[in-house]
């Protein structure tokens, strides 16, 4: 389902959009930063996503050579968002099904420092 719009030409970016399957699966916190981020995206970009942060993303090639991401960590969903709308490439969005994570294993996401290193992008990319 992730491929289906590049290979029907109707995308340059699939995100897969967690669904949560469960109450437990996605952090309200986390949830909320989603929301004003996505809501910020779609008043900047007309381009409203439900879920920015997903990683669960397919490009097509030239999407790929197209943008020049520069973050190394939790905030390459937003620059390749922020770059690929700036482009004018299409984003097309596909529900994929979110639970919690195995019991044994744990996030490496700090909801703070991966939160600021975000809105600074943010805020920069405002005057590029």
């Amino acid at each position: 389902a992730l491929l289906q719009p590049l290979l029907d030409g109707a995308a340059d970016i699939v995100v897969g959009a967690r669904v949560p399957v469960n109450s437990h699966a996605i952090k309200p916190l986390n949830s909320l930063a989603n929301r004003l981020i996505g809501g910020f995206i779609c008043r900047r970009w007309g381009v409203c996503l439900t879920d920015v942060f997903s990683g669960y993303r397919a490009l097509t090639r030239e999407a790929v050579h197209a943008l020049a991401l520069r973050a190394g960590a939790f905030e390459i969903e937003t620059e390749m968002t922020d770059k690929a709308l700036r482009q004018g490439l299409t984003i097309v969005e596909v529900a994929t099904g979110y639970d919690c994570r195995p019991p044994d294993s744990f996030s490496k996401l700090s909801f703070w420092r991966d939160g600021v290193a975000i809105l600074l992008y943010l805020v920069k990319s405002l005057f590029l």
